[in-house]
């Protein structure tokens, strides 16, 4: 992809800007952990009435909502009163995509632990051992207050994946689905809703077998979902017409891919198929996917080994574990669709 060379004052401009992205996230954090959007809801107020609301001093709040506004994620109008613009909606707690819990989480720990990203070029280790001196699932489970953070923020992140693919994929040819790695359930018991003859397995590891009986039960499809505890570097369920990753591969290297592929391709039959859906990163050399390309980087960064792939570097993947790529279907959510059929 060609990209236009920026003149010197452009460059000069640009590059100050990224340079305060720390700020831009912080800022933005903290406007989402004051509920600033929320308050907003109903319309415009002033400054006063905001930081009386939240609690802090009326100054400070204006300088960090007026260079939030300078980056369109409030408005300022002619009166001094702040309102809500469609990236504010996105921080609203009531939005049906709402990034507001996300935006709370990324300035937490993977803020902090990407301070020592010069660890992980060098090392190819984790910034979040080196920054935390344990992996980040290790930490995880033992601070559960953060696990519950990190939950809250993945479960907007979850929805919107679902919706895309709900959206993307028509499951209606399929009577028995596996959902390997299926974590609470929640993408299981939303193909089971959509799909009334459908019945779905979540396969995940067994302390995940309450919450997803929990949510089948909610979503008023237990009759026709159940759990299956296990490792999925080991075995899988057996029976499913299709099998389902949503959200797993990109949290491990090459190797633990291949070995979860492979649990798979033992299990999917001849006639079956797998769906992987994750971030697809462009193959285009200067592709301008910020989301996509930064994500990529948090996951070296926080995870051992994890990474966002291409479609060249799926292919490849699929095909040393048995899979060949059929199709790959973009979705409105940054995680698309990637149909692969046993070879």
């Amino acid at each position: 992809m060609a990209v236009r060379r920026l003149d010197e004052e452009e460059a000069l401009t640009k590059l100050r800007g990224l340079l305060f992205g720390f700020s831009i996230t912080l800022s933005i954090a903290v406007s989402a952990e004051l509920g600033i959007a929320d308050l907003l809801a109903d319309g415009p107020r002033t400054v006063a009435e905001l930081a009386r609301k939240c609690g802090v001093l009326e100054s400070p709040l204006c300088r960090m909502l007026r260079a939030l506004t300078g980056e369109g994620v409030f408005a300022e109008n002619g009166d001094g009163r702040f309102a809500l613009t469609p990236m504010a909606e996105l921080l609203r707690s009531d939005h049906p995509r709402s990034l507001r819990n996300w935006a709370i989480y990324v300035a937490d720990l993977p803020y902090r632990s990407s301070s020592e990203m010069l660890h992980s070029l060098k090392t190819g280790e984790s910034a979040f051992r080196k920054a935390f001196g344990t992996p980040l699932f290790d930490y995880l489970s033992a601070h559960p207050e953060y696990a519950t953070k990190l939950f809250r923020a993945m479960s907007g992140i979850s929805a919107a994946r679902i919706a895309g693919l709900l959206a993307a994929y028509d499951f209606s040819q399929i009577s028995k689905l596996v959902d390997v790695g299926g974590a609470h359930g929640a993408m299981a018991a939303a193909i089971a809703k959509r799909y009334p003859s459908i019945h779905c397995t979540c396969f995940d590891l067994p302390s995940a077998e309450q919450g997803a009986l929990k949510t089948f039960q909610e979503g008023q499809v237990s009759d026709r979902c159940d759990f299956v505890g296990g490792d999925f570097f080991k075995d899988a369920p057996s029976g499913g017409e299709m099998y389902l990753l949503s959200g797993v591969l990109h949290d491990w290297g090459d190797e633990q891919c291949l070995q979860i592929l492979r649990t798979c391709r033992c299990r999917v039959p001849d006639s079956g198929r797998l769906l992987i859906v994750d971030v697809v990163l462009s193959d285009e050399k200067n592709a301008p996917d910020t989301y996509r390309n930064f994500l990529d980087l948090s996951m070296l960064t926080q995870t051992e080994g994890g990474m966002e792939r291409s479609e060249s570097d799926f292919r490849k993947l699929l095909a040393t574990a048995g899979f060949s790529l059929r199709r790959v279907i973009p979705t409105d959510a940054p995680q698309w669709v990637i149909e692969a059929l046993p070879q």
